[in-house]
């Protein structure tokens, strides 16, 4: 069964994912230090789903557990049907509350005089004496019977006046200043009520707000309840419920906003919960496309826990049922419009013709000019960064919009082929497959501000030893994606002198950021990346390539992390193309540091079995280029000293595969590519013969496997020892050849 979010408050400090409870602490340490008798009323507000409940059990926590003379009731209107029995009902639940707090005798002698009781539910605290149970049930109900909430609420079996009840008022007042008892008074969830309840507790409130040593707690939308009581008062509007509302509250407070940082954590592991639930595992260029799209494009639109839950749980209801019919990425970015994007949800739903079409006709101008104006009414609410998001995300979706949004249309036909592929691959924009989509059928720890510019101001007198100290702590107070956050925010002002002293203090904490703070399945993405992307910008910022190449060379060699020395080379020269920064020679220098780094990390061993298939390739490319002989030299060497490790070597430039069908990593094909690289860098004869040597015997290709498509698990580690030999023979047979037809050639 799926394991739903069940999106329900909390207690407790250890369950404060949002950093909520040191907020509702203060509220508590108010509350337990406040000397008057005086009533206070807090006003908690926030929008639904912003966890202003959590908040709400956090106080009662504090208050609950370090206080024994406060008193507090959680009072839910809910439960009262009508006006009539709501004040009186406020204050015999007090009475209750009171009857389940004090157990001590000597407490209960003092409060209510006999200590035997007579049960009873309309009088629970009812003794042979007059009690603050006597006193509390007969002031509600008679202050209800005054004001006009409900006629004689309850047989009094007296005539009291507005004195009588404000007499009883003082006992009562009298009583709990004596025993020193504060009440605490929690009403949950006013915003959900209909406009005249919500009107009928708020003056229930107001009523008694001059109730000595009594404190309201209220939670709510303010502008939902400000809208809903407004039309009651001078101009009828939001603005005269607040004024309303300004004369009842004297400690009007909002909910902490959630870090977008602890939202998009929270939201990235209900998804991973949800994938996992389903037994779903995406590929790396699924997760990348889906990280990409919806943390571009999506994450902007999420303000509050609710609507990850929300989103979690639809994936988590859905996944299952639509596993291996649809694109797993476009399901889950087609959900996520559903959730955050709801009015694109169903004008997509309703007009598939504007998205799995191709604009190619001429006439398809005006078709144009349509989407355009309907994207724009449903979006006119929007931000601008909400609008241009939801742009960009239907044009991912649906390529055929990439046409609509061009300066100039290209009126480019869609051929058969892109169409199969769309098709292939069960994506929302083929006409086969929309419906599908639609019937489901075939906050970790903040880091202070004050605290992280005090470390920046003291960059010019701070060593790296001190800085790396400094920013350890930081890291392991917080996280290092807000770390990173933090330290990137200023990346444009660092000098030259401070980008070498920071770049270096990172990079010796490299091992902290290879904990993924996220944890999910995006596992191309982690600090480190983000870190060693910032580390190479830091590089940039020296005066010559001279000092670049120095200070990165300098950098690899004294990370502990091979991973982050790797993508440290990897921004400087694999992109470098692009950005021009280094000659081919400086390139290559920054090579050799990177080779040279690997081969000390696997001394013990050897790259190929070490590193993975992708650094290995990386390795060998650039190791080839610059110094091809000493590559030869240095397989040579592993392999004269085990020749066994011959095997492992061809092992290793199979690739690992890992596919939804196949979710346990896998060995693919050994196939002609793989082949012909190794030949290109290695003696592959030398390989060949040593291989031929660990085995012992002749490898019998007769019932070499190869499998038909891409995705399939090679049967064993034999059967890519045979594809090895298969296409070396081949590779033999070819050559004789070809020498054969040069020979005949020459002799014509």
């Amino acid at each position: 069964m799926p394991k739903y979010n069940t999106d329900k408050p909390v207690h407790i400090e250890e369950e404060d994912f949002f950093k909520r409870y040191g907020f509702a602490k203060r509220i508590a340490d108010s509350i337990k230090s406040h000397k008057s008798p005086d009533c206070v009323v807090f006003g908690i507000s926030g929008a639904w789903g912003e966890g202003k409940t959590s908040v709400l059990n956090f106080i009662e926590t504090e208050l609950s557990s370090s206080h024994p003379n406060i008193i507090c009731l959680r009072f839910n209107p809910w439960r009262y049907s009508d006006e009539n029995t709501l004040l009186a009902s406020l204050f015999i639940s007090l009475a209750q509350k009171i009857k389940e707090t004090i157990t001590d005798k000597k407490e209960k002698k003092e409060l209510f005089g006999s200590e035997r009781f007579v049960q009873n539910d309309d009088d629970p605290l009812k003794t042979d004496g007059e009690n603050v149970g006597d006193l509390l049930n007969q002031y509600g109900k008679a202050a209800a019977s005054l004001v006009g909430m409900g006629g004689a609420v309850g047989a009094l079996g007296e005539g009291l006046s507005s004195i009588d009840i404000e007499k009883r008022k003082e006992r009562i007042e009298k009583i709990l200043e004596k025993t020193e008892r504060r009440l605490i008074i929690f009403i949950d969830d006013i915003d959900r009520l209909d406009k005249d309840e919500i009107y009928s507790i708020l003056k229930i409130v107001k009523l008694t707000g001059d109730f000595k040593y009594m404190t309201y707690i209220l939670s709510f939308d303010d502008n939902m309840v400000a809208s809903a009581i407004g039309e009651r008062f001078g101009e009828g509007d939001t603005k005269a419920g607040r004024n309303f509302l300004e004369k009842i509250i004297q400690v009007p407070l909002q909910i902490p906003k959630a870090q977008d940082t602890l939202l998009k954590k929270f939201c990235f592991k209900i998804i991973d919960s949800a994938l996992k639930e389903s037994g779903m595992v995406l590929s790396i260029e699924e997760g990348q496309r889906f990280f990409n799209e919806f943390s571009s494009h999506v994450l902007s639109r999420l303000k509050t826990p609710r609507l990850a839950v929300r989103y979690g749980n639809s994936l988590q209801f859905l996944l299952p049922i639509m596993k291996g019919e649809v694109n797993v990425v476009d399901f889950m970015l087609i959900e996520a419009i559903k959730i955050f994007f709801p009015e694109f949800y169903e004008f997509i739903k309703n007009n598939s013709g504007y998205f799995i079409y191709a604009y190619i006709d001429v006439q398809d101008g005006e078709k144009i000019n349509r989407i355009k104006s309907l994207v724009n009414e449903l979006s006119k609410d929007y931000s601008d960064a909400d609008r241009a998001g939801i742009q960009s995300l239907l044009q991912n979706i649906f390529p055929q919009l990439n046409d609509v949004y061009r300066s100039r249309p290209s009126h480019m036909y869609i051929d058969d082929s892109g169409l199969d592929d769309w098709y292939n691959e069960k994506r929302i924009c083929s006409p086969k497959y929309f419906d599908r989509y639609f019937t489901y059928s075939i906050q970790e720890g903040e880091i202070s501000d004050v605290e992280f510019e005090k470390i920046l101001s003291e960059l010019d007198t701070s060593n790296v030893q001190d800085l790396n100290k400094k920013f350890e702590d930081v890291i392991n107070s917080a996280s290092a994606s807000d770390f990173l956050t933090k330290i990137r925010s200023r990346e444009k002002t660092y000098s030259w002198e401070e980008a070498q002293k920071i770049s270096k203090a990172i990079v010796l904490i490299g091992d902290k950021f290879l904990k993924d703070d996220h944890n999910t399945f995006f596992g191309y993405y982690s600090p480190l990346l983000e870190a060693a992307m910032f580390v190479s910008k830091l590089i940039d910022k020296g005066g010559n390539n001279k000092l670049k190449v120095s200070l990165a060379k300098e950098l690899m060699q004294s990370t502990k992390s091979f991973e982050f020395a790797y993508q440290i080379h990897s921004w400087l020269v694999s992109n470098n193309d692009k950005d021009k920064i280094f000659s081919i020679d400086e390139c290559d220098e920054l090579s050799r540091g990177l080779i040279h780094k690997a081969v000390e990390d696997s001394k013990e061993s050897s790259i190929f079995e070490i590193f993975d298939f992708i650094k290995m390739r990386y390795l060998f490319f650039y190791w080839s280029n610059i110094d091809e002989d000493g590559l030869k030299s240095y397989i040579k060497t592993v392999l004269n000293k085990d020749k066994s490790k011959a095997i492992t070597l061809i092992e290793s430039f199979t690739p690992t595969g890992r596919s939804s069908a196949h979710p346990e990593p896998y060995k693919g094909d050994f196939d002609k590519e793989q082949y012909d690289w190794m030949a290109q860098i290695f003696d592959i004869d030398y390989i060949y013969e040593v291989l031929q040597e660990a085995v012992g015997y002749e490898i019998d290709i007769s019932d070499v496997i190869f499998a038909p498509y891409r995705g399939i698990p090679n049967p064993n580690s034999e059967n890519i020892l045979k594809q090895f030999v298969h296409w070396h023979k081949k590779a033999i047979k070819e050559d004789e050849s070809g020498k054969v037809a040069e020979s005949i050639e020459k002799t014509n």
